[in-house]
Parts: structure tokens; C-alpha cells; sequence
């Protein structure tokens, strides 16, 4: 890693401690090029969030603009460490549910338990614990 991305578990604990960095890396995992109004009509965020999002992600050399000439509407890709990040988060986070599959407690055993639990919800405040 260069100076720019530090190590790789300090840019990913970079990435995972603000929800905007996240929302836009997993939104990113889809599609081949973004632009920030594409991604905030997508996540129900403004896109003065995603732009601040992508700028921050820029800086750290995990997203690359595109167009770097134009004010508005630019497009922006992943760079291969950005692409590293998303499979390195996703594969922590399947870990993680793996992991809460065999506890006795774990989320998967209470949504068991009561069907009306919303999964996405249930997980959220585990994670915040």
C-alpha cells in the first residue's frame, strides 16, 4: 500500500466507520461506472452525500473520476483496491453471518424464532451493540 491507502485494515475500518462511504461501496458493487446522482436517487441519499462520499473516496484511491474536466455529472469506477475493499468487506460480512448461523443467540435464531423480524433491521442493531 502506498502512503495514500495506508494499510488495508486501517482503509477498510476507514471506509466501514461512516454509513455514506459504505452505502456507496456496496452500491458501487453493481454497476461498472457512477455518477452521484445515479447512486443517491438508488439509496434514497441527497447527492451532496454521495459527492462528499465520492470525494472522500477519490482521496483515498479507491474510486477513480472519470471525467475529471466536468463540474457536474461526473462518472467514476472502482480502482482495484477499491474493488479489493468491497470483496474484503463483503466476505467479513458473510463471515459474520456464517459465524451468527451456529450461535445459539444469534440473529438467524431469533428471526427464526419470530418470522416478523425485519432481517435488514435486526442485523443493523446487532452491529451498533
Amino acid at each position: 500500500m502506498d502512503d495514500k491507502t495506508g494499510s488495508i485494515e486501517e482503509l477498510l475500518r476507514w471506509v466501514v466507520s461512516v454509513d455514506r462511504r459504505l452505502v456507496l461501496m456496496e452500491s458501487m458493487k453493481g454497476h461498472t461506472m457512477v455518477k452521484a446522482s445515479d447512486i443517491a436517487h438508488e439509496t434514497s441519499r441527497s447527492t451532496q452525500n454521495i459527492s462528499h462520499a465520492l470525494k472522500e473516496l477519490e482521496e483515498k484511491g479507491l474510486i477513480e473520476c472519470l471525467t475529471p474536466e466536468k463540474i457536474t455529472w461526473k462518472k467514476y469506477v472502482l480502482t482495484d483496491i477499491g474493488l479489493a475493499s468491497i470483496l474484503v468487506i463483503l466476505a467479513i460480512l458473510l463471515l459474520w453471518r456464517l459465524f451468527d448461523l451456529f450461535k445459539g443467540e444469534g440473529i438467524w435464531k431469533k428471526e427464526f424464532n419470530n418470522p416478523e423480524l425485519d432481517v435488514e433491521k435486526t442485523a443493523e442493531q446487532e452491529v451498533t451493540k
